[in-house]
């Protein structure tokens, strides 16, 4: 297995049971492809179920472009409780009483909550101040100012009412806290509410859909899980524009040099200054990750991940 395994590489969809953490996940990946370098690209709670992009190999280099992605949720509210995780794992911390709610009632509420919104991390979270995680912090018991940052809510649509629990569907920018949503639209709601149930059903252009439940992927025969496998490039291309290289070109930027616009025989649709591109030689493979660069009236094109081995001495 280890002979086989050592030159896997490509991007893994997973269905996270719940109950488990992100890292026990990638573990138990790790011993399913007897690889160590595995790695996720957005964390779940465990709570939490749903959609995980899973990096195997050298595709790890490029966890940091699946990362950006925007991702969509289910997300079911209860009402009348909050909770000091904002999820129904935590210790129940107040107990209003529920109003009646209406549809236009709720649509209200939610109004302020749509477009790009400031949003402050949940107290049991993994972003730290002053190096050290806010979980830790509020497990000592310790009161810290969580730090607020700029997402974007594309959607939120509801999805049903039934007495104290309200059904709600998400779209929304990486880094977006569902918990710290429930929390917020309970408080609008004057009844608080903590996040009971959470589905990650999107994350950019891969969908629950195609995602193999992890318990699937542990039984099966190590051939089986392997063809579960999606290609890095076949990965990227779902939301990454190509650029055709010369041959020139290509040995350049495999040698970590950037390349002008004279070593480029066909452009990507559209350039956007600081955007990630697919570099791809001449015969169509992945070579590496560039990032345009204008320069004038024209781009240059700077490696930023090199996944082809130097071949070619300049």
């Amino acid at each position: 297995m280890p002979e086989k395994t050592a030159q896997l590489e490509g991007i893994l969809v997973v269905d996270k049971p719940r109950g488990i953490t992100s890292h026990d996940v990638v573990n138990r990946l790790r011993r399913l492809f007897g690889l160590r370098r595995v790695g996720h690209t957005g964390t779940l709670d465990p709570f939490a179920t749903g959609v995980m992009v899973a990096c195997v190999g050298r595709a790890t280099r490029a966890a940091k472009y699946f990362e950006g992605l925007d991702k969509a949720y289910r997300a079911v509210l209860k009402l009348g409780e909050v909770t000091d995780t904002g999820d129904g794992e935590g210790d129940v911390v107040e107990v209003l009483p529920v109003p009646d709610l209406s549809r236009e009632r709720l649509e209200e509420a939610l109004e302020p909550f749509r477009g790009t919104i400031a949003q402050r991390a949940p107290a049991y979270s993994a972003v730290k101040v002053g190096g050290e995680p806010l979980y830790a912090r509020a497990r000592r018991g310790e009161t810290v100012e969580a730090p607020t940052r700029e997402v974007t809510v594309r959607t939120l649509q509801v999805e049903s009412i039934e007495g104290d629990r309200i059904a709600l569907f998400i779209e929304c920018s990486k880094g977006t806290y569902i918990r710290s949503l429930a929390f917020d639209v309970g408080r609008r709601l004057g009844c608080g509410a903590h996040c009971l149930r959470l589905e990650r059903t999107r994350v950019g252009p891969f969908t629950l859909a195609e995602a193999a439940p992890l318990e699937d992927l542990e039984q099966m025969r190590p051939g089986e899980a392997l063809e579960k496998l999606m290609r890095l490039d076949e990965a990227l291309a779902h939301f990454m524009e190509p650029i055709g290289l010369s041959s020139h070109g290509a040995s350049l930027i495999i040698h970590g040099s950037p390349v002008e616009e004279d070593s480029v025989l066909r452009l990507p649709a559209t350039i956007h200054a600081g955007a990630a591109y697919r570099a791809l030689d001449g015969e169509g493979r992945l070579i590496a990750i560039v990032e345009a660069q204008r320069e004038a009236q024209r781009y240059r094109w700077i490696p930023r991940r090199v996944f082809a081995q130097p071949e070619i001495d300049l």
